[in-house]
């Protein structure tokens, strides 16, 4: 890489400006010097840092920050010109020499098409654009290549997962996920290491299906393992804690098999991503049975007991319980999940209706944008609480953690406590709840396209209010069949 040395000539202009001389040192035999014929103010130019200094564009500085932009564009076309043509060597693989620099200056000068505008050619101008392209392009193929020489070696797994991540555009909560996998990968390496095989490892190119099988119970079951070799997990959680940071401590659990499955589909991306890549030809998980995940009858309020949450006398309440009962209805009477609900400002509603393109599936080759006329309850919301937020939202939210115990604390405090039957995740068992002990920001999601259901049976239209993309597995589960749909289908056929 050649060292660059801009200066200013000791030789001042008539109008006081003084010519910016370059010197471009490629190795000891080839030092090329030149006058860039660009002249500036000696005020222009920053003598430590040899570059244009460009002030701020306001009314009082127009014309300098002109001049100087002006100035240093032609500065850096000259520069990229030099390095491009000594970039590409000489055509019978001579030492770069000075003498060859000027001769393809002299000869692109002579082809060149000089058509002036602010004192530089278009021709000059495309051309200087298409060697940084050029060069750019080059730069990260060969990046790009290094990296994938390097991804080949014999890597471990957890690196692995790593690398697929960085070539990923995911949300920042999916990214989590996948570093959540890293943790526990890591985890279950110690664990082996330190309780059975000393010498246990988990690279890419040798896991075998047993691994695979062996990792997926321990995922499971980490909890109860964690439990019965204590000593041995609380050194194992120094090099792999559990919590983002010192402030929130987690513990391990027992996990159910839903939770499972998604992380074995999670390695089951990574695997399928390097083998895509020609980075290994290993894959463990292709005979790998994980099931189907299992999930429980949908759980929602029914429009009276949103009504009567809704309608409810907070007002010996804290103000927080007061707030968050009003977004939790307004959630209830939209449909927006959780995460998009907190995004939402004034600018998503026009004319009535709310507008947002929601975040989860905001990637997806059929990207949908839900559409929800807001009925005057929800109106009279957004009115009431309209310029309170600082950061401009719709209302003032707090965490998504904090606002699913403020809802459970409004159920309590308006009584919506009747028993409903819930699935266990983690033992996959039916048990007897009450509902504000799981009522949460995804319960409104549910109620909304539950009680939507129950009024047009058509997944279509209401897809095109919750923000379903269309075919969504989860749709189904968010509707119930009820026993009054089934006495319409026998009436229409009878």
């Amino acid at each position: 890489m050649a060292k660059i040395e801009k200066t200013l000539s000791k030789k001042e202009n008539i109008d006081g400006r003084r010519q910016i001389l370059l010197r471009f040192l490629f190795s000891h035999s080839c030092v090329f010097r030149m006058k860039s014929g660009i002249s500036v103010m000696k005020d222009m130019f920053d003598l430590e840092k040899e570059d244009i200094i460009i002030p701020t564009n306001n009314r009082y500085n127009q014309e300098r920050f002109y001049e100087a932009s002006r100035a240093k564009a032609e500065l850096d076309y000259l520069i990229n010109r030099v390095m491009s043509i000594a970039a590409a060597g000489t055509p019978d693989g001579q030492p770069l020499s000075r003498e060859w620099i000027r001769y393809v200056m002299q000869l692109q000068d002579n082809d060149s098409i000089h058509l002036e505008i602010n004192g530089l050619t278009l021709s000059k101008i495309e051309y200087a654009m298409r060697i940084d392209k050029n060069i750019k392009e080059e730069e990260k193929k060969a990046r790009e290549a290094e990296e994938m020489e390097k991804a080949k070696e014999k890597t471990a797994l957890p690196n692995a997962i790593d690398f697929f991540l960085a070539h990923q555009k995911f949300s920042r909560s999916r990214s989590y996920a996948y570093k959540v996998l890293i943790g526990m990968v890591q985890r279950f390496t110690m664990f082996k290491q330190e309780s059975s095989d000393k010498g246990y490892s988990m690279y890419l190119d040798t896991i075998s299906l047993e691994d695979m099988e062996e990792f997926m119970n321990y995922v499971r079951n980490e909890g109860s393992i964690a439990k019965k070799h204590y000593r041995l997990f609380s050194r194992i959680l120094k090099a792999c804690p559990l919590a983002r940071s010192p402030k929130h401590p987690k513990k391990i659990a027992d996990r159910g098999l839903n939770y499972v499955i998604s992380v074995m589909k999670q390695l089951k991306a990574v695997y399928n991503w390097h083998i895509r890549m020609g980075l290994t030809l290993n894959n463990p998980l292709k005979r790998l049975e994980l099931g189907a995940e299992i999930y429980g009858l949908p759980i929602y309020i029914t429009k009276e007991e949103r009504d009567r949450i809704a309608d409810y006398d907070l007002s010996a309440a804290p103000v927080h319980l007061q707030q968050q009962r009003d977004i939790f209805i307004f959630q209830c009477l939209t449909g927006c999940r959780v995460g998009d609900l907190l995004k939402l400002t004034s600018a998503n509603i026009n004319d009535g209706i709310l507008e947002y393109v929601p975040a989860k599936t905001k990637d997806h080759t059929q990207q949908v944008r839900p559409r929800v006329p807001l009925s005057e309850r929800a109106l009279a919301l957004v009115r009431k609480y309209e310029g309170v937020d600082a950061s401009g939202r719709l209302f003032p939210y707090i965490s998504a953690q904090k606002y699913n115990e403020a809802i459970r604390e409004v159920f309590r405090i308006c009584s919506i406590n009747r028993t409903v039957v819930r699935r266990n995740s983690v033992t996959g068992q039916n048990e007897l709840v009450p509902i504000s002990e799981i009522a949460s920001s995804h319960m409104a999601r549910r109620t909304f396209v539950g009680a939507a259901y129950k009024a047009v049976k058509d997944p279509n239209l209401i897809g095109a209010m919750s923000g379903h993309v269309p075919g969504s597995k989860a749709f189904s589960r968010y509707r119930q069949i009820d026993d009054e749909d089934l006495k319409t289908v026998i009436s229409a056929i009878s």
